[in-house]
């Protein structure tokens, strides 16, 4: 087993939802095991001088869409230029993924973790 801590994914939100990180598919060299990842660590960051809305953010299995059963932040508000961490958790399989989206273009997101082969 290989782990390997690193920026999982980082994006400048928009209205439309995105893909911030999805979990890669195992290298051939590791087919018998499938790559998992825990995102530890969310940064989220509002760059304006005013209030911003994050609209949300959803841990997506494989196969799935973004939708209700899986949204695990929806219609946050961030104040002026307000930085937050949020310690998390979360585990991810192959093809896994965390989708996100914002009402405006002004807040990017940043996903620490771990992908273990």
């Amino acid at each position: 087993m290989s782990e390997r801590f690193k920026v999982l994914g980082q994006a400048h939100l928009s209205v439309l939802p995105a893909v911030i990180y999805k979990v890669p598919e195992t290298p051939v060299t590791q087919n018998s095991r499938k790559t998992q990842a825990i995102v530890k660590v969310m940064n989220i960051c509002n760059q304006t001088g005013s209030s911003s809305i994050i609209k949300e953010i959803n841990v997506v299995k494989n196969g799935e869409n973004a939708s209700d059963k899986n949204r695990i932040v929806y219609f946050y508000t961030f104040t002026a230029n307000e930085t937050k961490t949020f310690p998390c958790g979360f585990t991810l399989e192959e093809g896994d993924s965390i989708i996100a989206s914002s009402l405006s273009g002004t807040i990017s997101i940043s996903l620490f973790g771990v992908e273990i082969y």
